[in-house]
């Protein structure tokens, strides 16, 4: 998706860098696992976006700490 390399050692063992992906610019870390609970939440937002015509972008934070993060399906990046 990023035009990068999955690194065959993964983690602090890997020689190219502690990511789990090699990519020049980026930092990548990959957990997949069999659920993931944000997801229901970006699932109920995708639902009411479709009723509305929008691009579901689901935003999340914590109390005392700056900033926000932004969960957003890789499909929907270009509409961004």
């Amino acid at each position: 998706f990023f035009g990068a390399v999955r690194n065959p050692l993964s983690g602090s063992h890997s020689r190219h860098t502690g990511a789990d992906v090699i990519h020049e610019h980026l930092f990548i870390e990959c957990k997949q696992r069999k659920a993931h609970s944000i997801l229901r939440t970006w699932d109920k937002a995708k639902e009411q976006a479709q009723e509305e015509g929008k691009v579901p972008v689901v935003c999340i934070s914590e109390k005392g700490r700056k900033g926000f993060w932004l969960v957003v399906h890789c499909d929907h990046l270009s509409e961004l």
